[in-house]
C-alpha cells in the first residue's frame, strides 16, 4: 500500500514538474537550430514490479508525455529522447538496493556526461529507443554476430521470438537493417564514444 503523500509526490517529481518544464521551455527550443529536451527514465516503466507502483507508474507516464511531445514536435527541430541512465550511485538507488556496493556504480556525472553527449547529438537515440532486459539480450548477440536461430537457442526461446526481439530493436534504434544496426552500436562503443544509452 503507498500512502497518499508518496504517490502525489512521484506524480509531482516524474509526470507534472517535466509537463511544466516542456510547457515554458517548448517556445525557446522551437526557436533553436538544434532544441534538444532529454527526459531520465527507468526500466520499470515497462514492469510492474511490486511495492514499485508509485515510481513505475510515474515513470510510465512520462515517457508517454515525452513520447506525445516528441510526435508533436517531428516537423520542427527539437528532439526529446528518453535516457534510461541504469544504475547509478545515487541515495535513492542505495537505498532500495542497499546490498549493492556503491563503488561499483557509475557516478550522477557520468551519467551526466553521456546525457550531454545525448544533447549535442554524439549519440543518436530515438524518443522510442529504451530496450527491454531480453532486447539487451539479444542486441548483445547481434553485435557478437549471431543468427536468428543461434539467438533463439542461446535464449531459450523459439526462432519466431528472436525475430519479433529483432524486429523490435531495429525499429527502436530507427537501423534499416541488422548490419547498420550492429556497425552504429560498436562506433559508439570504440574508445572514448559515449556509449549507446538502452535500458536499464
Amino acid at each position: 500500500h503507498i500512502e497518499p503523500k508518496a504517490w502525489d509526490e512521484a506524480l509531482a517529481v516524474n509526470v507534472s514538474a517535466n509537463w511544466h518544464l516542456i510547457r515554458f521551455l517548448d517556445p525557446l527550443l522551437r526557436k533553436s537550430a538544434a532544441g534538444r529536451a532529454v527526459f531520465l527514465t527507468s526500466a520499470v516503466a515497462a514492469e510492474a514490479r511490486a511495492y514499485w507502483g508509485a515510481y513505475a507508474v510515474s515513470k510510465a507516464a512520462l515517457e508517454t508525455l515525452v513520447r506525445t511531445y516528441a510526435a508533436e514536435t517531428a516537423s520542427t527541430d527539437v528532439r526529446a529522447n528518453l535516457f534510461s541512465p541504469g544504475p547509478t550511485r545515487t541515495r535513492m538507488y542505495l537505498k532500495a538496493f542497499p546490498g549493492i556496493d556503491p563503488e561499483t556504480l557509475p557516478l550522477p556525472e557520468q551519467v551526466a556526461s553521456y546525457v550531454v553527449e545525448v544533447a549535442r547529438g554524439a549519440v543518436r537515440t530515438a524518443s522510442t529507443a529504451r530496450l527491454t532486459p531480453r532486447e539487451d539480450d539479444v542486441l548483445e548477440l547481434l553485435v557478437a554476430g549471431h543468427s536468428n536461430q543461434e539467438i533463439a537457442t542461446s535464449l531459450g526461446i523459439s526462432i519466431h521470438g528472436s525475430k519479433r526481439h529483432v524486429s523490435s530493436i531495429l525499429n527502436k534504434f530507427e537501423s534499416p537493417s541488422r548490419a547498420h544496426l550492429v556497425s552504429r552500436v560498436l562506433r559508439a562503443r570504440a574508445p572514448g564514444a559515449p556509449p549507446v544509452r538502452r535500458g536499464g
